[in-house]
């Protein structure tokens, strides 16, 4: 066997089945945690979204974060913090990762009580 190899339960399998990527975009000028986009390349596109949940000194703070594709729920976050955070600005890092077919919409929502979300990266391979 030429080329990859992929080990499956202790055997290899056919590598045939790998799917090459040919391009890697940072999005993210372009990209709003609540837009909605549409695939239009063509090929299965791979989304990677890197966001902060930020709370406020003594303050109490609450985030949740959802991606659909084509109205399917495809990741769910929340996370929060307790008001107990005397003096401390405390923040969250959430990384999502999820697959979008050709042709199919994919969007998010988000709310957040008490805090910010802040997009950092959103990045797409096909």
């Amino acid at each position: 066997m030429t080329g990859m190899q992929v080990i499956e339960n202790g055997r290899i399998v056919d590598s045939s089945a790998i799917v090459p990527i040919s391009t890697i975009n940072d999005v993210t000028a372009s990209r709003s945690i609540t837009g909605t986009y549409i695939n239009n390349t063509g090929k299965t596109l791979y989304v990677i979204i890197a966001t902060k949940h930020q709370a406020n000194a003594n303050t109490s703070s609450t985030a949740s974060f959802r991606r659909f594709v084509d109205d399917v729920i495809v990741e769910k976050t929340k996370t929060g913090f307790s008001g107990f955070l005397n003096q401390i600005n405390l923040q969250l890092f959430v990384t999502t990762f999820y697959v979008v077919p050709p042709g199919s919409t994919h969007l998010g929502d988000a709310q957040i009580q008490d805090g910010l979300i802040e997009l950092l990266r959103w990045t797409e391979i096909y």
